[in-house]
């Protein structure tokens, strides 16, 4: 009998004696198993103790299952946020806003000429007229900020029109009048989308702000306001470069007669929101 045993579990891979539970390795699996007295090996027993067996087995596996799948999930959810963890921005303020100049360049065209700046680390973004969390593509631009980490390196501000009684606040003046007049020679970036008009130029270099907007000509500008002062510019006043000259001479010397600008609108005041 014992022969033809060993013959069978040579055959099957199994070992009789710790198929009965007698091994002493049943006895080592039996000790550790989570489930206390619970024979492992009775279920191959005969038909009747099996059936009785292994009933009892079902909701220990169950438990077993229901428990790998628990610390599967735990796992999981301790992984959250580790390989998918968005980190700062890693470059420069002058970078972040240069990439958001491009990606407003792509979205926009140069038919709304955007502008972002850089003050003292803080980025600053507009488009003629100012700009507002409401404004059409502000939603897709605050998307592309968080995804890139600029908002966890740098504040972000919009900003509005700084004279609300004059059309044509231009978004190279919406940036300067936020600032600030005393704080415009801090400023160490700033690009349109589209080039820059001839009037934006003249305030611009006046006050040395580098703008790296691109070249060409812009648009003909109907309408033109200073930033800082009310007075105003624009086709329907006369020649366009006879204008410019004028605006110029003024910049140097605020003494200057003005002869074809006109004063127009309220006093001006800079706004801006914190946006990120």
């Amino acid at each position: 009998m014992t022969q033809s045993l060993r013959k069978s579990a040579h055959r099957t891979g199994t070992d009789p004696a710790r198929e009965t539970g007698d091994h002493p390795a049943a006895e080592a699996t039996r000790a550790s198993s989570p489930v206390a007295g619970l024979a492992l090996g009775d279920r191959h027993d005969s038909h009747g103790a099996g059936i009785a067996s292994g009933a009892g087995t079902l909701p220990v596996l169950d438990a077993l299952r229901r428990q790998v799948i628990r610390r599967s999930s735990e796992a999981a959810t301790m992984n959250l946020g580790g390989d998918d963890e968005i980190l700062p921005f890693g470059g420069s303020a002058e970078d972040a806003a240069a990439g958001l100049v491009t990606w407003l360049r792509d979205k926009a065209g140069d038919a709304t000429n955007y502008t972002v700046a850089v003050h003292d680390d803080d980025l600053y973004i507009t488009k003629v007229n100012g700009v507002t969390a409401a404004t059409a593509l502000m939603g897709q631009l605050k998307t592309e900020i968080q995804d890139n980490g600029i908002d966890k390196s740098f504040n972000v501000y919009l900003c509005q029109k700084f004279n609300t009684a004059a059309p044509s606040n231009h978004a190279e003046m919406c940036v300067l009048a936020a600032v600030g007049e005393a704080n415009v020679g801090d400023i160490t970036f700033l690009e349109c989308t589209a080039p820059s008009c001839d009037f934006c130029d003249a305030v611009l270099t006046h006050y040395g702000v580098p703008n790296t907007s691109p070249d060409g000509e812009a648009a003909s500008q109907q309408g033109w306001v200073h930033p800082f002062q009310t007075l105003s510019f624009g086709t329907q006043l006369g020649d366009h470069a006879a204008q410019v000259t004028e605006l110029t001479n003024y910049l140097a010397d605020p003494t200057t007669a003005i002869v074809l600008g006109r004063t127009t609108g309220t006093a001006p005041s800079g706004r801006m929101t914190h946006w990120l």
